[in-house]
């Protein structure tokens, strides 16, 4: 079970070491997913039109496709495989980031040198997901897998 104080409860920004340099992160809240649906869905839709095939398609077919796409609801594990590719781990990375930091980009999160092990651990701790501290090298022993 996860337990979170006070500060954490409430929404405090926590610290957060990316690539080696530390940051003030805010805890995702549910706009932060809403959004990741929205640049998700703006994603697929860019790759759909910018695609060769695409140009080759019947209109009306490209057209159903489209309001298909846009209409689409996403389902869990759509979106938990999307959270955990690197885009889709910097997009959620760079939104905690963004409250603390307005002027940070997407495309400098993409250039943190911390890879995406670090950045889906920060997403856990971000989210809720994972205790805030670090496991010791003791509890890493006994349970390596982490679960």
């Amino acid at each position: 079970m996860t337990t979170l104080n006070l500060g954490q409860a409430l929404g405090e920004p926590i610290k957060l070491q990316l690539g080696g340099k530390e940051y003030l992160a805010h805890p995702l809240r549910l706009g932060d997913f809403a959004a990741f649906e929205t640049w998700l869905r703006e994603q697929r839709l860019a790759t759909l039109l910018n695609s060769p095939a695409a140009a080759r398609l019947d209109p009306r077919v490209k057209a159903s496709t489209i309001a298909m796409l846009l209409a689409g609801v996403f389902n869990e594990a759509d979106l938990l495989r999307e959270m955990t590719t690197v885009t889709g781990m910097a997009f959620l990375v760079w939104r905690s980031l963004l409250r603390g930091s307005p002027e940070m980009t997407m495309e400098q999160v993409l250039e943190i040198s911390g890879g995406p092990a670090e950045a889906l651990k920060a997403i856990a701790m971000l989210s809720g997901l994972s205790k805030m501290e670090e496991p010791s090298i003791e509890d890493q022993k006994e349970n390596p897998t982490g679960g």
